[in-house]
């Protein structure tokens, strides 16, 4: 990230982060919308570690030695939310070095900002699929939480705009959220690629023409094995 990316950016260490648990904990706390930055589940991990015995098991560094009170309220308690930490200074950055988008031009980084967004809610969408339900939001819940924080980010043509309208206005809530999370996750797989593409194009991105390039290539590789196998 730093040496060989457009972004000169510095990945935090895991143990930078602040410890979330497992699961459930980190569910409640990471599942609350891709553009929140307040959680109550971020309250609840601090209220927890302020309970914890005075060297419970959070540990840092490749020795695992344990944190005192005082350096797990000056560590964890003050630090930047873990999702906050996830989306801003991991997930954009890499997005946006995948993409060979500049964070300091605005345009760019609002297009980072927006596949991050359809990257989080892919993910979540997953879940649903995977049956990992219990501390998930709402199905509904989540389907409007992905509306309104793509409708967040700016310098989304108008064009586009229009797409991504007509395709929350084509979700289906009527049968399981397993179900209705499969449907959506293939109607994503039509539109939004699409919509990046145009994005790319219109920033008049390098990486525009590798992935029209790629495509043209993987086109001739599936007619070639179609040719082979039939």
């Amino acid at each position: 990230m730093i040496q060989f990316c457009t972004n000169k950016t510095e990945i935090p260490a895991i143990e930078d982060m602040p410890s979330l648990g497992f699961g459930i904990m980190h569910r409640n706390y990471c599942h609350s919308e891709f553009l929140v930055d307040t959680s109550s589940a971020e309250d609840s991990l601090k209220a927890r570690l302020l309970e914890s015995r005075e060297t419970v098991k959070f540990v840092i560094g490749k020795g695992g030695f344990f944190l005192t009170k005082a350096r797990r309220d000056k560590r964890f308690l003050k630090s930047p939310g873990r999702w906050k930490i996830g989306r801003t200074k991991i997930l954009i950055p890499s997005v946006a070095n995948d993409f060979e988008l500049n964070l300091k031009r605005r345009k760019q980084r609002e297009l980072a900002t927006f596949i991050s967004t359809i990257i989080y809610y892919t993910h979540i969408l997953g879940d649903y699929i995977v049956g990992a339900q219990g501390p998930l939001p709402e199905y509904r819940d989540t389907i409007s939480s992905f509306q309104n924080d793509l409708h967040g980010v700016h310098g989304i043509s108008i064009k586009d705009k229009i797409k991504i309208r007509n395709f929350f206005c084509s979700c289906s809530f009527n049968k399981k959220p397993k179900v209705n999370a499969q449907k959506i996750l293939k109607e994503m797989g039509n539109v939004f690629p699409g919509i990046i593409m145009f994005e790319l194009r219109v920033r008049k991105s390098n990486t525009y023409h590798k992935l029209k390039n790629n495509k043209k290539v993987a086109a001739i590789e599936i007619k070639l094995k179609d040719k082979r196998t039939s």
